[in-house]
């Protein structure tokens, strides 16, 4: 079928269009990297606060019932990997900047390499032409948004789901006493970056089922048991039991159909347009014959139901869906491949029309509300905050032994004294205060009521004139103390 000339057209013109737009995306992307912003999403300082505590030689785990009342909501894999580069580099846990900016670093260069695995995939496992391949992997990185810079482990965790796509694609060439253990590795790499990444496990064994080999399916899943019931059960043991308590009790939050409603149907109308032929073609891929299409289609259906189930979860976000939206690309990407025979979007007009729906698409992605400038123009007070609450950091430090505790309480917990004063606090990790503090029982909430209650332990830190409120605790013998610029403190009567 020879291609029309307002295909070719909008073909010469839509390559140069990508790139600009690559290059606009990787300057904001840049100065994201290089913020004083103390959060860019999924409350990010909780990660930052991790890194610093392994950077300063503690262990990243620690009993949520007990000081310093700290829940770490995600696999380890992340905090040790940012961790061990910071300390190759030099950089100190208290240069909180510096960390948040080797943590974005990091996932602004996994996001990029995201975009190389999708053009190694299209290239060389798909056949598709250059320009198609270079295309789709630029709308690749032009779709992550902010929260794939921010500081946290979903772009690690991504990065190992799409690689284990490109290693395993051409998996029937592979010898299957290979092929498993490498599976294995890979699903446990992205578990071990965060507990959705579970669903890497998966993978092969989907594939398996499409092509109905029924006995390379038991094999895997017993090995694959086995592999988690070994490592995870001795893990837990040599942590005393507090690595279940961190990473599985994070994940307590409970269900709601609300919250569902208010961040998810929004996303999946932008996303509509991606989704929707993706599944079809998922569907068809998973009837055929070559495994390299089926073990694409089964990565897709694994990166969209499971998270569909998982975004019911109170506090669950978008980035559950980063791996069908790259997925969803690749899957449309070889739609576009000249393929005799083939059967996909082969009706005359069907390729231009769908390079504007995803530019469409892309112009939709609510990253773009932060081009707008309104950031940027922020950034020179965000980095004069950092610094007045660096200063005041320093002086709470001087000021008050280095036994004492300090709880920040209030708005002023989400500017950046949260990383300043990573060492001295307790509660750090705030968007799982219910988990903590009423999880087991209330033993945590207990506990902290009995620890504030001793004379000279905890140093409270509010917004100068508000009351210290914070989980219904009594504070009354509490008295204020001294002011710090537009922060003041309160300790317990003599």
């Amino acid at each position: 079928m020879k291609e029309s000339h307002q295909s070719k057209l909008l073909k010469k013109a839509l390559l140069p269009v990508l790139i600009g737009f690559f290059c606009l995306n990787l300057a904001w992307k840049l100065s994201l990297a290089a913020s004083y912003a103390p959060d860019l999403g999924g409350f990010e300082r909780n990660v930052i606060w991790g890194i610093q505590r392994i950077m300063d030689g503690s262990a990243l785990y620690s009993n949520p019932d007990a000081v310093p009342f700290s829940m770490i909501q995600y696999m380890p894999l992340y905090y040790y990997l940012t961790a061990f580069a910071g300390t190759l580099l030099g950089i100190a846990p208290e240069d909180a900047h510096s960390v948040y900016q080797l943590a974005r670093t990091l996932n602004l260069l996994l996001g990029f390499s995201l975009s190389g695995l999708v053009f190694f995939m299209l290239r060389f496992r798909f056949q598709c032409k250059p320009e198609t391949a270079v295309g789709f992997a630029l709308l690749v990185f032009l779709m992550l948004p902010a929260f794939t810079i921010s500081g946290r482990p979903d772009t690690l965790k991504t990065w190992f789901f799409i690689l284990q796509l490109a290693l395993l694609g051409h998996y029937s060439e592979i010898r299957l006493r290979y092929l498993i253990p490498l599976s294995l590795g890979l699903s446990f790499l992205c578990f071990m970056s965060k507990q959705d990444g579970i669903t890497a496990f998966g993978l092969l064994p989907l594939a398996f089922l499409m092509g109905r080999e029924w006995r390379n399916i038991l094999v895997y899943m017993f090995l694959a048991g086995v592999f988690l019931f070994l490592v995870l059960g001795v893990g837990n043991h040599l942590l005393k039991g507090v690595f279940f308590s961190n990473v599985f009790g994070a994940l307590q939050n409970g269900i709601s159909f609300s919250w569902f409603k208010s961040v998810f149907l929004n996303f999946f109308g932008q996303h509509a347009l991606l989704f929707a032929p993706a599944l079809v073609l998922s569907l068809e891929f998973a009837r055929e014959k070559s495994r390299l299409f089926r073990m694409l289609a089964a990565g897709f259906l694994l990166a969209l139901f499971p998270p569909l189930a998982a975004a019911l979860k109170f506090g669950s976000g978008p980035n559950y869906f980063l791996e069908a939206q790259i997925i969803s690309c690749l899957l449309i990407a070889i739609a576009f491949r000249a393929s005799p025979g083939k059967l996909i979007f082969r009706f005359a007009g069907s390729r231009p029309l769908l390079w504007l729906v995803l530019l469409l698409l892309w112009f939709s992605v609510p990253s773009l509300e932060w081009v707008s400038g309104i950031f940027l123009n922020q950034e020179k007070q965000l980095a004069l905050h950092y610094q007045k609450d660096k200063i005041i950091a320093e002086n709470l430090r001087s000021s008050y032994p280095e036994n004492d505790f300090m709880l920040l309480n209030g708005r002023q917990w989400e500017d950046q004294l949260s990383t300043q004063l990573w060492d001295r606090l307790i509660n750090p990790n705030r968007d799982v205060s219910e988990q903590v503090f009423r999880g087991s029982g209330g033993a945590a909430l207990a506990s902290l009521r009995k620890f504030i209650a001793q004379k000279d332990k905890t140093v409270l830190i509010t917004t100068a004139g508000e009351k210290p409120v914070f989980e219904g605790l009594d504070f009354s013998g509490y008295r204020e103390d001294r002011k710090f610029g537009s922060y003041q403190t309160w300790v317990k009567n003599p």
